[in-house]
């Protein structure tokens, strides 16, 4: 059985020995450290941002007719199975269409008119709370009234990112179905922070489909209670509402998964670098410790101690090195994820910041640990190798 307290005694009095040189590790190991959680921050950030935004105007899950249809037929049963559900705190029930729109001489296509019945939108999205000039539909006057997406309020004046666009107050004509002319008042200017929206003409809900709205009732959002249940929630919609598609917000917005992907990917890349810089840093400073000690530990070998005991005085070393680093290393990345969160970066995902997660953190501890107890078992092989007569003699 080995003593512990032997072991500790050698570890600090070295460490405490060469304390510049242990500076120097804990130093080198800590910007390893704190690149991997910055890495898993960045990363978390964008996740969260992005989800923000695609939660913030699709709800939770999304409700749409078959590829078929353009309308929920069975809209009351729809409701009603809504309304039974336990974990679906609301729902908002949407129209579409598509029309160009113009304001001035300029005609533009937008990429969506949605209608909406403002008390129920109110309570299920954020949209009524992406208003960044004017004011949300409130009842009254709606029926003359439209909220522009950001960016094709942008497009109406120069170009489409220039800053320059469409007032509140100003008017706009839309093409109906039947080729007519309506004139509308620009209530509200709406960043969604999400491409779709931006583009896209919110209206009541009423005064679209008389425009003659061909995809009435084309969507519901839905908001859950506890989002850790969409799956089950999902599960149980789809088997009662056969005639119509349930999908979460990640499955309706498909290209949000594949820019994660992207990301995801370039994390790995960049964290397996950090990991190898890890496990090569604590091979070679472990090596090089064992040979600037080889006479004392030839010589402690030679008062019985096993191989063992020489491997367990090295790791245990490695262990201190690492959380000291990991320690300063987490201190240095919540400073910066602080200042992050304080300082967010409007992007036209949303506002960006790095975040923290606690699965990130434990996944960042063990892979780490685990390279710097490699990198360092590695090295303390060549210590048992020490020929005692070899030592003493030189």
């Amino acid at each position: 059985m080995y003593n512990f307290p032997l072991i500790f005694s050698f570890v600090n009095r070295n460490i405490v020995k060469n304390r510049v040189i242990s500076f120097l590790i804990i130093l080198s190991l800590m910007l390893a450290v704190t690149a991997v959680l910055s890495t898993a921050g960045i990363f978390e950030g964008f996740s969260r941002a992005f989800e923000g935004s695609e939660t913030g105007w699709l709800g939770d899950i999304v409700i749409s007719p078959k590829s078929d249809e353009t309308s929920i037929k069975n809209i009351r049963e729809v409701s009603d199975r809504l309304e039974k559900t336990p974990n679906v705190e609301s729902y908002s029930v949407r129209s579409g269409t598509s029309l160009p729109i113009r304001y001035a001489d300029r005609w533009v296509f937008a990429y969506g008119f949605f209608g909406i019945d403002h008390v129920s939108e109110k309570r299920t999205t954020q949209v009524p709370f992406n208003i960044i000039e004017g004011s949300f539909f409130d009842g009254s006057g709606d029926a003359d009234e439209v909220i522009l997406g950001a960016t094709l309020a942008d497009s109406f004046i120069g170009t489409a990112y220039d800053g320059s666009r469409v007032m509140t107050g100003e008017k706009i004509s839309l093409r109906t179905a039947d080729n007519g002319i309506k004139t509308y008042t620009v209530r509200g200017i709406m960043d969604a922070k999400t491409f779709l929206p931006n583009w896209s003409v919110v209206m009541s809900k009423n005064a679209l489909e008389k425009l003659g709205a061909h995809e009435k009732n084309n969507a519901i959002a839905v908001r859950l209670l506890d989002q850790g249940k969409t799956e089950e929630t999902k599960a149980d919609l789809t088997r009662a509402l056969p005639s119509v598609n349930v999908l979460t917000w990640q499955e309706n917005s498909g290209y949000i998964s594949s820019i994660l992907d992207s990301l995801g990917l370039i994390r790995g890349l960049i964290d397996t670098l950090l990991i190898l810089v890890m496990f090569l840093i604590t091979s070679i400073v472990v090596y090089i410790d064992v040979s600037h000690n080889k006479r004392q530990l030839g010589v402690i070998k030679a008062m019985g101690a096993t191989n063992g005991f020489v491997r367990s005085l090295y790791l245990i070393q490695t262990v201190a090195y690492f959380l000291g680093a990991f320690l300063l290393g987490t201190i240095i990345f919540f400073l910066v994820q602080t200042y992050s969160a304080l300082h967010p970066i409007a992007m036209q995902i949303g506002d960006f910041h790095m975040a923290a997660s606690g699965t990130g953190f434990l996944w960042a501890f063990c892979i780490l640990l685990a390279a710097a107890l490699s990198g360092g078992l590695i090295s303390t092989y060549y210590s048992t190798k020490t020929n005692i007569a070899d030592v003493l003699r030189g």
